[in-house]
């Protein structure tokens, strides 16, 4: 990925802040 997309970035935030 060359950069990251507002989907990518919820999916994270979701697995940091579950």
């Amino acid at each position: 990925m060359e950069h990251l997309t507002p989907i990518s970035i919820n999916s994270v935030i979701k697995l940091h802040y579950a």
